[in-house]
């Protein structure tokens, strides 16, 4: 709804090309503007909630500390 758009922010989000869970979820959970495919990253322009954002912030630096799943 228009209402709920207020409380959205435009922001652009990298992803690793071969990420599809991260992917999946930023389709679900933002409305995508605009989307460009180079060879190992995508690269998104999103409008998200901040809710939402603050999610994808916790996703991605999950990224920068090493795995042991």
């Amino acid at each position: 709804s228009a209402a709920s758009d207020v409380y959205k922010r435009q922001i652009d989000v990298c992803l690793p090309a071969a990420d599809g869970k991260k992917i999946a979820w930023l389709y679900e959970h933002s409305e995508i503007i605009s989307r460009r495919d180079e060879e190992e990253k995508l690269f998104f322009e999103v409008r998200i909630s901040a809710a939402d954002e603050s999610r994808l912030a916790k996703i991605l630096a999950s990224d920068l500390q090493l795995s042991f799943e």
